[in-house]
Formats: structure tokens, sequence, C-alpha cells
């Protein structure tokens, strides 16, 4: 069975450099929940991290250092996933470099720990090929967008009845 054709998922005359606020989501392969799990409701709701889950959010705070310039507003790092919230200031922020960027280092480090046994292996790719990403218009479409990564692990909590 052939695989089915990819459809764009980017603006095509979108150049997604620039001053421009960004909603990303990156999902694990196979949606593995690799990075943590979910805390119940009667332990206070939350996402306690596994190893992997801290390393991947170790990574999202090394953003701001590496592209000086961009602001990473709000993050979860979720079991299988992980949704951030990125603001550039000037023409050198490239979502598309910084998410590569992320990736590579994510998946280079999650290797490393494979190496050393302190990670369970993956199977083929540690990340999906590409990434959900909304272009973020104004304070309001900002505020709705931080809330919703916020209130991320409870909506999954609610949605797997936990």
């Amino acid at each position: 069975m052939p695989n089915p054709e990819r459809k764009p998922q980017r603006l095509p005359d979108f150049s997604y450099t620039g001053p421009y606020a960004y909603f990303v989501t990156l999902c694990l392969q196979n949606r593995s929940a690799l990075f943590g799990q979910v805390i119940p409701l009667h332990e206070g709701a939350g996402v306690r991290l596994k190893g992997p889950g801290q390393m991947a959010s170790l990574w999202l705070s090394k953003l701001e250092e590496k592209y000086p310039g961009v602001t990473l507003v709000e993050s979860v790092v979720m079991p299988d996933h992980v949704h951030l919230v990125l603001q550039g200031a000037g023409s050198e922020t490239d979502l598309r470099r910084m998410m590569q960027w992320f990736k590579t280092q994510t998946t280079n480090a999650y290797i490393r720990k494979v190496w050393e046994g302190v990670f369970p292996p993956f199977e083929g790719h540690l990340w999906q090929r590409s990434y959900y990403e909304h272009i973020i218009r104004n304070e309001e479409d900002l505020r709705g967008t931080c809330e919703y990564v916020q209130n991320n692990p409870l909506r999954w909590i609610l949605k797997h009845n936990r």
C-alpha cells in the first residue's frame, strides 16, 4: 500500500522568520509516552517527567541561549509531545531552524543515554517528521494559546478519565 501524499503544513507565502510569535507542537514518533506520565487529579494534576522528559525540558530552556532575541513564553512537556510558545524579536528568528536544532539536540542526547543504558531505546526516529505550528496574530491569541499550553495536563487527565 503506497504512502499517502503529505499535505504541506506551512503557509506558502510566509517565511517563518522575523519578529513573530508561534505556537508549536512536536510529537514523539508513534506518540510513544517516553517523557513521563500525567499525575491524576487526586494527586494534584500535572506531569511527572521521567529522565527523557527532563532532558527535553532542559533543551527547551536552551533555545533562548542558542537564539538570542527569542523568548520561550510558555511550554509544557507531556508524556508523548511538547507544546511551546516562542516569540522572536528580529530577523534572526527562524522557526524551522529552531525546531530542527531542538529535535537534533534532544535526539542526540537521548541516544547517548540509550548507549549508557539510562533511557529505553526507541524505534526508528525519536520525533515525528514534522511539527504543528500556528502563527500567533495578536495579544488575545497569545493569551489563549498560553492558557491552552498551561492547561494541557488537565485536559489530558479529563480526556483519559484519570
